[in-house]
């Protein structure tokens, strides 16, 4: 594939995409937030998302999947206590689940654990 094929490409993904952006902002102001079908995409897009979560926790593929499954609970665990304990704080949160997970990554890579 030539460079101006690959640059094609491109718009034409651009283009896809946009499309939808643009229709979503343009009808935004017409949803109703408070709506019981708004309400039902919000609880299957959560659905969804922790069900993906879950999915890379348990079941990973890659580079994460050469990690033990200990470490990964033990990390997601850690996050959820400092979620809660600060107020249900995403960042901080995420943060010490990274933060957890890479110290026991590079304990068991160095041998200590």
């Amino acid at each position: 594939m030539g460079g101006s094929e690959l640059w094609g490409l491109l718009g034409l993904c651009l283009l896809g995409t946009l499309i939808w952006r643009f229709a979503g902002a343009a009808i935004a102001h017409y949803i109703d937030p408070a709506s019981s079908v708004f309400q039902w995409l919000t609880c299957v897009a959560y659905g969804m998302l922790a069900a993906l979560i879950t999915r890379m926790l348990l079941i990973p593929t890659g580079a994460l999947a050469e990690t033990p499954t200990t470490d990964r609970l033990i990390a997601i665990a850690a996050g959820f206590v400092v979620f809660f304990v600060f107020q249900r704080n995403f960042f901080f949160g995420t943060l010490s689940a990274f933060g957890v997970f890479l110290i026991l990554s590079s304990l068991r890579g160095t041998g200590m654990l």
